[in-house]
């Protein structure tokens, strides 16, 4: 058994990396190939983080502003009890 054949039963690597490891093996350039795709992966999740950070904190601030906005609206219209007929 081969390191591929280990990855794909373990079903956690994506195909296209699989065929990255297994031209690796092939050519004999395993140490670079999976240096690249170390740096791949790294930097792909580098930028997952960065666009969490960055959407995370304007979902939380949509929230409380419909939430305060919805106690606001209640508040009032209990205030002036508006009644259409």
């Amino acid at each position: 058994m081969n390191l591929t054949d280990f990855f794909i039963s373990t079903n956690i690597f994506p195909e296209a990396a699989l065929g990255f490891i297994r031209a690796g093996e092939e050519s004999g350039s395993l140490d670079r190939i999976t240096k690249n795709l170390s740096d791949r992966f790294f930097q792909e999740g580098e930028h997952r983080f960065r666009v969490f950070f960055i959407v995370f904190p304007v979902v939380i601030y949509l929230i409380t502003a419909i939430y305060i906005a919805s106690r606001i609206i209640t508040a009032f219209s209990n205030c002036f009890n508006l009644t259409m007929f």
